[in-house]
Order: structure tokens, then C-alpha cells, then sequence
């Protein structure tokens, strides 16, 4: 069996093998020995994940609604490629959150950090929609002829996905983790 842990997290197992005589192989079983941690405000801290998961299912919704229609933006690069990058980002937030809405307390360490860490997901996420709305809005000014409806649309989905990870971004604090202390 392949441990998936990343090495940060490997001091945390204690390690242990075993012969199995009917399989004929040595079998390592990990047992977490590490700090455990729990939410600083439980109550608030699900909530607040419940209300954010709901937020980055509406953002996924409207990230696709902005491509759904007929705009000028998809045929400039400068304007989709960063929009289209917000996959990652979304990804990482969805991922981050889902995990902080359904993780068990006392959390180990893997995942304090998953639950506390969804940031990282926020600062690219505000950047690459500002690269895109900014392209966005100087072609608009630049070429006012070739703008079409659906680009106001695009405009104001773009807006959207940006307030949410801003939102998402000042939220963090009410998913923040401290450890167990026992004594």
C-alpha cells in the first residue's frame, strides 16, 4: 500500500509493519500521532462553509453562464484565457470547502490545512478575473463596434465571480482552526 501523504505530514504517522504469512508480504499501517485541531467557532465555522459551498456552486453557474452566450470576449485572448483559467482556482475553493463542510472534528493536520488554506485559491482567482474584466472593459473602450450584448453579460458574470472570491476572501477568518491542547 502507497502512502499518500505529503512530506510535510509524514512526522505526524507513526509507522508500523507487520508480516501477513497468507499474503506473503509486509503490510505498513500508519497511526496518526500528530496535533489534532478543532474549528475556533464550530457553529459558525459549518455554517459559513454550508453558505461558501452554496456561494462557489452559484460562481461555477455563472463562470459558465458568461461563456454560455454569444460575446466578443471568446475571440480575445487577452480577455478568455485568464477567465478560462479560473477553472483552477474554482477547483481548489470547491475542493477546500467541500472538505470543511463534511471533515470530522478533531481534524489532523492534512486536514486543519485543507479547511484553512482554501486562500490560496482566492488571490488567483481575484487576479485572473481582474486581468479579464480589465481586458474586458479596455475593449470596450477601444473598440466600442465590435462589442456585442452578450459582453455586458460576460461584464457583469465576471463581476459576480470576483465579489464572491472577494467575499471568500474576507470570510476566512471565521474557518480558522486551533490545536487541542491536552493538559
Amino acid at each position: 500500500m502507497a502512502m499518500l501523504f505529503e512530506k510535510r505530514y509524514l512526522p505526524d504517522y507513526k509507522y508500523e509493519e507487520t508480516y501477513d504469512p497468507i499474503k506473503k508480504k509486509i503490510i505498513t499501517t500508519a497511526t496518526y500521532i500528530g496535533p489534532e485541531f478543532v474549528y475556533a467557532d464550530a457553529p459558525k465555522a459549518r455554517s459559513t462553509a454550508a453558505w461558501l459551498f452554496g456561494g462557489v456552486l452559484l460562481s461555477w453557474i455563472v463562470f459558465l453562464g458568461a461563456m454560455a452566450v454569444l460575446n466578443a470576449a471568446s475571440t480575445w485572448a487577452w480577455v478568455i484565457l485568464p477567465y478560462i483559467c479560473l477553472l483552477i482556482p474554482l477547483w481548489y475553493i470547491t475542493n477546500r470547502l467541500f472538505t470543511a463542510m463534511r471533515v470530522e472534528e478533531p481534524m489532523n493536520h492534512r486536514d486543519s490545512d485543507r479547511v484553512t488554506l482554501f486562500q490560496y485559491g482566492t488571490i488567483p482567482g481575484m487576479i485572473l478575473t481582474g486581468i479579464s474584466l480589465a481586458g474586458e472593459i479596455v475593449s470596450l473602450l477601444i473598440m466600442p463596434e465590435k462589442m456585442l450584448w452578450g459582453d455586458w453579460v460576460f461584464i457583469g458574470c465576471a463581476a459576480a465571480v470576483m465579489a464572491y472570491f472577494v467575499a471568500l476572501h474576507l470570510m476566512k477568518k471565521h474557518l480558522e482552526t486551533r490545536p487541542i491542547t491536552h493538559g
